[in-house]
């Protein structure tokens, strides 16, 4: 409600994700995942501990179709392709899964770059291929490891020979020219 003085629980749980995921998402390992939100993230949405990380590592998001546009958890994303088949058969949608993809989600509608780690075969590209697969979209990937170089990823200069250049502005030249002048007269010219 616009006009209300308090927040529904319901409300602050919202809240409280959205917190974790900006404050503590960056944290590999769990421990400190929990810490965060005993000591800073429950207090400041007035919630209980134990409410708190049950809503954060226990809750498991919804995935929802609405014509033009998915539901994940929190998250809605636009779908520009309706009724699309998200069920592949071959992904087990687990509770850390679904949670994940919604984080992402939330990235994704906030315009917030993402950067994924951990191990091979960890689940990172079949997270990203299921939530592409759900909400109709595109997905280029590109497998980043210690060997991967800058050009890679933002493409190179490669050396090019003068005469390649040239050719292509010669060639200019002459369509402009012969599109003013007569080629016929000029052909001894043009000969180059």
């Amino acid at each position: 409600e616009i006009d209300a003085e308090f927040a529904t629980e319901g409300q602050r749980l919202i809240c409280l994700s959205e917190t974790v995921d900006v404050f503590s998402g960056a944290y590999s390992d769990s421990d400190k995942r929990r810490d965060f939100i005993r000591r800073f993230a429950a207090p400041a949405w007035n919630l209980t501990v134990d409410s708190a990380l049950q809503a954060v590592e226990s809750r498991i998001p919804s995935i929802q179709h609405h014509g033009n546009y998915v539901r994940i958890g929190r998250a809605p994303l636009e779908s520009p392709q309706a009724g699309i088949e998200h069920d592949s058969g071959t992904y087990a949608c687990t509770g850390f899964t679904v949670r994940m993809m919604e984080s992402i989600a939330v990235c994704i509608r906030e315009n917030e770059p993402v950067l994924l780690v951990g191990e091979t075969g960890g689940g990172k590209t079949s997270i990203l291929q299921q939530l592409a697969r759900i909400s109709g979209r595109k997905l280029v990937v590109q497998n980043v490891s210690l060997q991967t170089d800058s050009t890679d990823i933002l493409g190179g200069f490669r050396p090019l020979e003068i005469h390649h250049i040239a050719r292509r502005v010669f060639q200019d030249f002459v369509d402009l020219f012969t599109a003013t002048f007569s080629r016929k007269q000029n052909e001894k010219f043009l000969q180059y």
